[in-house]
């Protein structure tokens, strides 16, 4: 399996973040890491919110 490829501009930030506000190497890897997982989840969430909206709708129409 090959290692996921970053873009530049990641690259950058995470490089200042160490050199220019002093956080610990893997402090950056464990943020964009946490970030990936949240956007996953607030995706996931979403789909189901959509699921859950369009089944109300049908229901209210069948019951009204």
């Amino acid at each position: 399996m090959s290692k996921p490829r970053f873009p530049e501009e990641f690259k950058i930030e995470a490089v200042k973040q160490v050199t220019e506000r002093g956080y610990p190497v893997a402090e950056p890897a464990d943020h964009q890491a946490e970030i990936r997982r949240l956007k996953a989840e607030l995706k996931r969430v979403t789909e189901e919110r959509d699921i859950l909206k369009k089944a109300a709708a049908y229901f209210t129409k069948e019951s009204g």
